[in-house]
């Protein structure tokens, strides 16, 4: 970790940066270097998939569960309910018959 915190106060404050098309034209703006912003990106990264984390748990607490299943009735369920409402007729037809 200390050699990491040496490495970066070697690093020289103006850097110089040259156009690669033209050589003498000299690029002027703020420039970081790719390890500090990979280390801030990490950061970044990190509290936000905190915060997202924590938000959609906390979501999912304060919200209550409800669960809808809707399924459509096919051919094949239709045609067993009919079969079966009048198999269900006919014994209640036959009852009279069967007990007089």
């Amino acid at each position: 970790m200390s050699s990491g915190r040496d490495e970066l106060s070697r690093r020289p404050e103006r850097v110089i940066i040259l156009d690669a098309d033209d050589p003498m034209t000299e690029i002027y703006g703020r420039f970081v270097w790719q390890e500090e912003h990979d280390r801030v990106v990490d950061a970044v990264r990190l509290q936000a998939y905190a915060e997202g984390y924590e938000a959609g748990r906390n979501a999912a607490l304060s919200a209550p569960v409800q669960v809808s299943w809707r399924r459509r009735r096919t051919l094949r369920d239709r045609i067993r309910l009919t079969l079966a409402l009048l198999l269900a007729l006919f014994v209640l037809l036959m009852l009279p018959v069967i007990f007089l």
